[in-house]
C-alpha cells in the first residue's frame, strides 16, 4: 500500500531510497494498530514531517477508521526526531 509513496524531493519512491523497507511496518490485525518506522536519507531532511503525513494519509485511506497509526522517525536518524513522530493519541 505505501511502498509506492514517492519521496518529495527525489524521482524514486521510498523504498527505492530505503526509507522504507517492508521489516520497518507493523501490523497488527487484533489490536487494530499500525506502527511505521522510516529513515530519511539524510541527518537534516527537511521532508521527514511531510513524509510520515504522506504515510498516515495513505494509511488512514486504506484502513478502517478504527486502526491506530503511528509513523515514527528511525532512532538517531534525523536530527530533529521528534518532529518526525506522528504517533495517534490513544
Amino acid at each position: 500500500m505505501i511502498r509506492d509513496i514517492r519521496d518529495p524531493e527525489h524521482p524514486y519512491s521510498l523504498e527505492q531510497l530505503s526509507v522504507l523497507s517492508e521489516e520497518s511496518v507493523t501490523v497488527d490485525d487484533k489490536l487494530g494498530r499500525i506502527l511505521i518506522t522510516f529513515t530519511p536519507t539524510i541527518q537534516h531532511c527537511s521532508m521527514a514531517t511531510v513524509i510520515g503525513l504522506c504515510l498516515r494519509v495513505k494509511l488512514k485511506h486504506c484502513f478502517p477508521p478504527h486502526y491506530k497509526v503511528d509513523i515514527k522517525v528511525s532512532p538517531g536518524s534525523h536530527a530533529d526526531e521528534e518532529s518526525g513522530n506522528l504517533v495517534s493519541p490513544v
